[in-house]
Formats: structure tokens, C-alpha cells, sequence
């Protein structure tokens, strides 16, 4: 259980940023988890109802909140974009790195954001996010791509401003 609470925590923190809400997201998944009526031994069962449930209440914490959107503050952009593994490696050891990328997760809308976390953090399929979702996978994709498309036209440097 140790593993699954890490899990909803990590997904929860990252969609709303904030870690005491993260914290009531996991007692709720375990409170609705522990009222499911159903039984299933399939790991992979019970990790998809998780998220399910997890994502759901992510997703009502930010519609009751109605925030959408973060500022991405352009002094946490990279000076340039790395082009190799050993640039990337750098970029990644600069502190900047992870907050810039929470930044620009927090910009995009609740639906994509869950979409990436989903299926580029937790490491789902675009099938088994879907199935968390109540989507269908083209849409998922399709979520996905558009993210990829916003996160990539962020975090690109401004060529103006050196940033």
C-alpha cells in the first residue's frame, strides 16, 4: 500500500501543487477504496481504479478552486536549449530544470495535465490513462500531443531576451 500512497501523492502534488491538498487526495482515494464493493487480486486493476479515483478528485479540487493557470516566471527559462545527452545532463543538475518544468505543467489545463502525468510520469499507456479518465484513447493522444506542442513552445528560450 506503502507503494500506491507514494504513487496518488506524487500524481496529486503535481496536478495541484500543493501538498497539503496532494495529502487529502490519498485519504480519500483510501477512503473510496476501502468502500469499493468490488475485488479484483489484478495489480494493475487496482492501480488504474487509484488513479481513476485520484484524478476525479484532483479534478474537482481545481474546478471548486478555479485555478487553471501559474505564471511561468522567465527567469526560470534555461539560457539555451540542450541539444546533446551531456546538455541535457547539465540541464538537469541546474535547479532551475525541475521548477521551470513544474511551472509549465502548471500553465497547461487540468485535462492535459493529467493526460501528461498519466502517461509521461506515472508511465501509463494512452489505453489504460484513457480507461482512468473515461476517455477514448484517440482523445488521449490527442491531449497529449497538444501539451507536447504547449510545453515545448514554453520552455523554448526567447530569442530577444536571452532567456
Amino acid at each position: 500500500m506503502r507503494l500506491y500512497k507514494d504513487h496518488i501523492f506524487s500524481l496529486a502534488h503535481r496536478m495541484l501543487g500543493n501538498c497539503e491538498d496532494a495529502g487529502d487526495v490519498v485519504v480519500e482515494v483510501f477512503k473510496r477504496m476501502s468502500c469499493a464493493t468490488w475485488q479484483t487480486t489484478d495489480p494493475m486493476a487496482v492501480t488504474l481504479r487509484m488513479v481513476k479515483i485520484a484524478c476525479s478528485v484532483c479534478l474537482d479540487m481545481l474546478r471548486r478552486r478555479k485555478v487553471r493557470n501559474c505564471e511561468l516566471h522567465p527567469s526560470l527559462l534555461l539560457d539555451e536549449p540542450p541539444v546533446s545527452v551531456e546538455e541535457l545532463a547539465i540541464a538537469r543538475s541546474d535547479p532551475r530544470y525541475e521548477v521551470k518544468i513544474e511551472a509549465a505543467l502548471r500553465r497547461l489545463s487540468p485535462k492535459r495535465r493529467m493526460v501528461v502525468l498519466l502517461c509521461w510520469v506515472i508511465g501509463l499507456t494512452p489505453r489504460e490513462a484513457a480507461a482512468a479518465l473515461v476517455m477514448t484513447p484517440p482523445a488521449v493522444r490527442r491531449l497529449l500531443s497538444e501539451a507536447r506542442k504547449q510545453l515545448r513552445d514554453w520552455l523554448r528560450p526567447d530569442p530577444l531576451s536571452g532567456m
